[in-house]
């Protein structure tokens, strides 16, 4: 059953809170974005291609942020951003890349780069903005990372291994920041029906991956953003180092 936001989004307690999201621009993280500002959150919409995000319509709670959230780079540009509230209470790490490859094409530059936007940016935002949520006594990381990790893709084993690494990193990120009120937790969805996958995957593969789920349908960029904004809400006050897959059933003995 459907409810409209303007009944959910007050329930989410996300009114008035700032936060960063990395990865901005894409399907997954325009309706983030969407959804963040109708609960009234103020956003850093961070992105190295803002221009989906300057079709919409202006809001006083939105900054866009152009950066690469995963160079040094980038980081400073959001450090400088969030300068200017000194406050910063959620970072959504969504940003991520994923070409299909053999293993034997991917070159050692075509595996870094697909690391470094997959996981360094992870670590660099992370680093960004943490030093604000400690002043603030609390906080929360949201990790986008990927359920692909449980059954493995033949070709995107660069991909794969990156959002692996979100999970570790995660994971112990939540045993050290733990005793400071601040919460990392992990969003791994299954593979999710965007402009991007199918064209790297196409719609017969997509279309199989699909039936085999226990909701046989296809992944939409909505049915992740529930998960993304309840582990960023206080309803998740009490949850930290634990992965949330989103896939409609397919790997449930994981």
């Amino acid at each position: 059953m459907e409810y409209p936001n303007h009944e959910i989004e007050p329930l989410l307690g996300l009114h008035g809170r700032v936060l960063v999201l990395a990865g901005a621009s894409g399907s997954i993280g325009r309706q983030i974005l969407d959804r963040l500002t109708k609960a009234g959150a103020t956003v850093r919409a961070v992105d190295r291609d803002v221009s989906a995000l300057r079709t919409n319509p202006a809001s006083e709670r939105i900054l866009v942020v152009e950066a690469d959230a995963g160079n040094e780079a980038g980081a400073s540009s959001v450090q400088e951003a969030v300068s200017r509230p000194r406050r910063v209470d959620i970072l959504i790490n969504n940003a991520g890349y994923l070409p299909t490859q053999t293993f034997d094409a991917i070159s050692y530059s075509e595996w870094s780069e697909v690391v470094r936007i997959s996981l360094d940016s992870v670590f660099l935002m992370t680093g960004a903005v943490l030093p604000l949520m400690r002043q603030g006594g609390s906080g929360r990381f949201v990790n986008v990372g990927s359920a692909s990790l449980f059954r493995g893709v033949a070709d995107g084993v660069h991909y794969v291994a990156a959002k692996a690494g979100v999970i570790g990193f995660s994971r112990s990120l939540a045993r050290a920041l733990g005793p400071e009120g601040i919460t990392v937790n992990v969003v791994a969805p299954g593979l999710t029906t965007t402009p991007a996958t199918l064209g790297f995957f196409g719609k017969e593969r997509i279309a199989a991956m699909d039936a085999g789920r226990s909701v046989p349908r296809s992944i939409q960029p909505n049915d992740v953003v529930g998960a993304v904004l309840f582990l960023a809400s206080p309803m998740a006050d009490f949850i930290t180092g634990q992965v949330l897959v989103v896939d409609g059933g397919s790997m449930m003995n994981n």
